[in-house]
């Protein structure tokens, strides 16, 4: 009846097919609507499988229930944890099956609708000596707040003697394989539209103060149309075409690059991050696919301090935009008018005064997502280089 409890058997007294007795069965469930999933702990140290859990589903809101698969991955007998986050993904926590036995957590991540696991990251490994804690991290339970999954822990500080908890804290986004959150980022571009006679390049430029002493420094970058980036008037990469052809309904690759070097990391020093975007990738002359019609540029700048705090500074519209550069005209198959003669000097000396403030291009997050990119990158062939055979002047230009 409504309103009542009442006990459903996942098994028998054994595994079904296996006749392995149950032992320790603890079981952590993963709902979504009338779906249920339970993953129990199976105390195998004697069987040769070492997947330590054993998978059920239920389609009846858990009336009744059928074993349908082990885990493809090795677990340790241990307590696991399981849910679905608000954006739709499920996700499972247990201890990786290691012979250090539960000094790792790990928490594998399904895509939003799939049951399959396709991403693994560690919530844990080994000892934290910082917090007098080894060898233990489990029997997690979890909470999700504001865009941030809470994880506890039972840890140890000696082996077996579990007198001491552990808090992780993980953002939402964190689990998508990147350290930045795009949606905090905004696609930038020049507030007024371009008139004939400026150039086909939309420089954006911010200057950042330094808050403290900068021990790293890692910027994310990525773009519409065709961009390089600069800090402090040096370019980032060797790396062209940036950031490359994808499908943008479906994503647009985002790139990380160490500009610890490029940086001057004294506390109150001031350093200018500057991109360049000219018309190629889905901006000019391809009917193909998806036409955005303006240069656009989106980052987040990631920067460990000194004293360990991390912050994340992401494009937003205090940064200063404006047509400007030596690239007058670019096309991805009919080439560039490039005019030698202009100087860049925003590159170090930052925006102009008479520069406006960045506007957003918000239709750019409208449409796919923001990935890491994988694959080789697209540089020059300096062991290719063809020499001039003849060349001439254009009326004294």
């Amino acid at each position: 009846p409504a309103g009542k409890w009442r006990f459903v058997d996942l098994a028998d007294e054994k595994i079904p097919g296996e006749g392995i007795p149950w032992v320790c069965a603890e079981v952590a469930l993963s709902i979504e609507g009338k779906d249920i999933t339970a993953y129990v702990r199976v105390q195998d140290y004697k069987y040769p499988d070492g997947k330590g859990m054993r998978v059920f589903e239920s389609t009846d809101e858990g009336a009744t229930w059928k074993m349908v698969a082990n885990p493809p991955f090795r677990v340790n007998p241990a307590k696991p944890a399981a849910g679905v986050l608000s954006d739709g993904r499920k996700y499972l926590i247990a201890n990786a099956r290691e012979k250090d036995n539960r000094r790792s957590l790990i928490i594998w991540i399904a895509e939003k609708g799939s049951k399959d696991f396709t991403r693994a990251f560690y919530v844990q490994q080994g000892d934290n000596p910082a917090m007098g804690l080894k060898y233990e991290w489990c029997y997690p339970s979890t909470c999700e707040y504001q865009g941030e999954l809470y994880i506890v822990t039972s840890t140890c500080t000696d082996v077996r003697v579990k007198n001491s908890s552990g808090l992780t804290v993980i953002p939402l986004w964190a689990l998508d394989g990147s350290e930045v959150d795009w949606k905090s980022a905004k696609f930038i571009t020049v507030k007024a539209p371009r008139k004939p006679e400026e150039p086909d390049t939309t420089v954006n430029v911010k200057t950042y103060v330094n808050e403290k002493e900068v021990a790293s420094a890692r910027w994310h970058v990525t773009g519409g149309g065709v961009f390089r980036a600069f800090v402090n008037g040096q370019p980032i990469t060797d790396d062209r075409l940036l950031p490359g052809y994808t499908t943008l309904e479906q994503r647009r690759d985002s790139f990380a690059y160490d500009v610890t070097k490029l940086m001057k990391t004294e506390k109150g020093a001031k350093n200018v991050f500057s991109a360049e975007s000219v018309s190629t990738w889905w901006t000019r002359m391809q009917p193909w696919t998806l036409n955005v019609n303006e240069n656009c540029f989106g980052a987040v700048l990631v920067v460990t301090y000194a004293d360990g705090t991390v912050a994340r500074f992401p494009t937003d519209l205090t940064w200063q935009a404006a047509f400007a550069g030596p690239v007058q005209e670019a096309s991805l198959f009919q080439g560039e008018i490039y005019d030698a003669r202009v100087k860049t000097p925003w590159r170090t000396e930052g925006a102009p005064a008479d520069w406006a403030n960045a506007r957003e291009f918000a239709s750019m997050w409208a449409i796919g997502k923001v990935t890491p990119h994988i694959g080789p990158a697209v540089r020059f062939r300096e062991d290719l280089k063809h020499g001039c055979a003849d060349h001439y002047t254009w009326r004294d230009r």
